[in-house]
């Protein structure tokens, strides 16, 4: 049983190079529920359940611990597929599709894992460094195809998994996930069967 999302209403490295990527999606983070500052209201802080997506991007190479290997990107999104929410409007976009309503009730992110797509990557500078920031999603273009990832695609999802953060999990994304709301002040939880197989190989069957 995979992260389902419904309609709910940095260290020193090399950026990625800007433009248009092909690109994987090789693992989604389930960070929790979060604090975060209210639009229009300094200093009101709401709560809001966040995700991140990460893609391979399979042209561009960058060196760790050595070797050369395939540059990655993340983005940021609260954990929703309505109308107005971000994640939501990259998902259509990824597979050129808007949701159905049923779709929308309990759309399931394992289904993305694996996926070729291509990412535009647009810089910025944020506190005085240059930011590689994902502007937008689409599907590859007729004829296009995407290698294998380098990495086999992962997950974590914080109701399933807890503290049993994969290895592949960075400290940085470990400690937002241990201040989400789950952790600091728990409820009891459900206990959930995690023994369904996936297949989390390339495909290019899309709409997810």
């Amino acid at each position: 049983m995979g992260t389902k999302v419904s309609d709910t209403g940095g260290g020193d490295f090399t950026p990625a190079p800007a433009g248009l990527h092909r690109a994987i999606c090789i693992a989604y983070i389930d960070l929790g529920t979060q604090e975060s500052q209210k639009y229009m209201c300094p200093g009101e802080t709401v709560l809001k359940p966040q995700v991140v997506l990460m893609w391979e991007l399979p042209d561009e190479t960058t060196e760790y611990e050595g070797e050369q290997k395939p540059m990655t990107i993340s983005k940021f999104y609260t954990k929703s597929i309505g109308e107005k929410a971000n994640l939501g409007k990259d998902l259509e976009s990824w597979r050129s599709r808007a949701f159905t309503d049923s779709e929308r009730a309990a759309f399931d992110l394992d289904n993305i894992l694996g996926k070729p797509c291509q990412v535009n990557v647009i810089h910025e500078t944020k506190n005085g460094k240059l930011r590689a920031k994902v502007d937008a999603v689409m599907p590859l273009s007729k004829g296009m195809v995407v290698p294998q990832p380098s990495t086999t695609p992962w997950r974590y999802d914080i109701a399933e998994n807890g503290e049993a953060f994969p290895e592949q999990l960075t400290d940085g994304f470990k400690k937002i996930i241990l201040k989400s709301q789950e952790f600091v002040n728990p409820a009891p939880q459900e206990t959930v069967d995690t023994t369904d197989y996936h297949d989390y190989g390339v495909s290019d069957e899309v709409p997810f």
